[in-house]
């Protein structure tokens, strides 16, 4: 006598698998963007980050020398614990306003490998304290967005 025994299912149908594959593909639209804004986000609090941690060092610098330090002299960049090229996301430019002055500004350029390539972010030190000016694009505490000028 013959008896029907029920075949146990091996893998996934079809239609099973489309399902999934549907699933994966909605998520990553939705994940993707916002991933890179994340992204976008962090290197431009990364290159804000960079220059306002010298701010502490440069204030006890300009008491130390009663004058803001320069890149051009590589003595006030060691002795701020700086470098032009400290960052692999940038460059800094360290600038007096003027020869002799306790003012002055810090600027990060963001270098080509970072996905904010060619923005900027300066701090600057007046007699009103630290202030800071970005362009990336982005919205940072205690920073506020604008445009730089060619030679800036």
């Amino acid at each position: 006598m013959k008896t029907n025994t029920p075949k146990k299912q091996q893998g996934f149908t079809l239609i099973e698998l489309m399902i999934v594959v549907g699933i994966i593909g909605i998520l990553s639209a939705i994940a993707v963007p916002a991933y890179q804004g994340y992204v976008l986000k962090t290197e431009a609090n990364t290159a804000v980050g960079i220059p306002r941690a010298l701010t502490a060092n440069i204030d006890l610098f300009i008491q130390k020398t009663g004058k803001f330090p320069s890149d051009q002299v590589a003595t006030d960049l060691t002795g701020i614990g700086a470098a032009t090229d400290m960052s692999s996301l940038g460059l800094l430019d360290i600038e007096p306003t003027a020869s002799g002055s306790e003012y002055g500004t810090i600027l990060f350029s963001i270098g080509s490998t970072g996905a904010l390539s060619g923005k900027k972010v300066q701090l600057t030190r007046s007699a009103n304290g630290w202030s800071c000016k970005h362009d990336t694009g982005q919205s940072l505490k205690g920073c506020t967005s604008g445009t730089f000028s060619s030679g800036s």
